[in-house]
């Protein structure tokens, strides 16, 4: 049985490409102001920066005092979630240091000045380098929304993130031309009547296992009562069993995929 190929290769690649974006910073929920909104990045070297790919969700928690400018007296209710605190009287890096220290998962620092959108956020002071939870600044606009709704008793969830991918995934499928396969040799079909009577004519079946381990079946007729001298007992001839094994695959062919 000539063209049973025996040789299949199939591979599959995925290619990613990522490259570093700013820092994002979107209202979730509530619906009413949902949205990507402009934040600003704290300056490199300031302690727990997000990079590339990396991304933090959680509901805001206002700080106690508002300005975190030492240690904070709720932080059950921080505990866990991201705190809201406003800029003034300290370094922005002593701000994130009290707010990680009453187990904050993050920082968001309100502007304090209205129209004065959002600006990059230094270290300095005894605490520089020491924060380790992600922080952002956002205008003073969009904190006055934020506080209106966590003052009407609304969860206000965040999501801060620098994405990276800026690309799709893309699947590359290659499977081994037939042209390039090893065919297996002839296989034999050898058919025995082990009856006394003689057969008139002889159906002879044959399965096709594929690559993917799907069966699949065909079926060739062999007419008259000759199969050599006798039918009664003795096998057919070589040429007859081999055309058999050929009309099988014919009729099946193998898939490749």
């Amino acid at each position: 049985m000539k063209k049973l190929y025996s040789l299949f290769v199939f591979s599959l690649l995925t290619i990613a490409a990522t490259q570093a974006q700013d820092l994002q910073f979107f209202i979730n929920s509530p619906s009413g102001i949902a949205g990507q909104y402009e934040c600003g990045a704290p300056a490199a070297g300031f302690g727990g920066e997000l990079t590339a790919g990396q991304s933090i969700t959680g509901v805001l928690a206002p700080a106690d005092p508002n300005e975190a400018c030492e240690a904070l007296v709720n932080p059950a209710e921080v505990a866990g979630k991201i705190a809201l605190v406003d800029r003034g009287s300290c370094f922005f890096s002593d701000k994130v240091y009290f707010a990680e220290q009453a187990g904050a998962a993050g920082i968001i620092i309100c502007n304090n000045q209205p129209g004065g959108g959002v600006i990059g956020m230094a270290a300095g002071g005894d605490y520089a380098g020491l924060s380790t939870i992600p922080s952002a600044m956002i205008p003073f606009e969009v904190c006055e929304e934020i506080k209106a709704e966590i003052n009407n008793g609304v969860d206000v969830e965040i999501l801060l993130q620098v994405p990276g991918m800026y690309r799709p995934i893309t699947n590359w499928a290659y499977s081994t031309p037939l042209e390039h396969t090893q065919p297996i040799p002839t296989l034999g079909v050898q058919i025995i009547n082990t009856t006394a009577e003689t057969i008139e004519n002889a159906e002879v079946y044959c399965d096709i296992t594929t690559p993917s381990g799907s069966t699949q079946s065909a079926s060739a007729l062999i007419e008259g009562t000759r199969c050599g001298a006798r039918c009664d007992g003795t096998r057919r001839t070589r040429a007859q069993t081999r055309a058999i094994a050929l009309t099988c695959l014919q009729q099946q062919p193998i898939p490749t995929t």
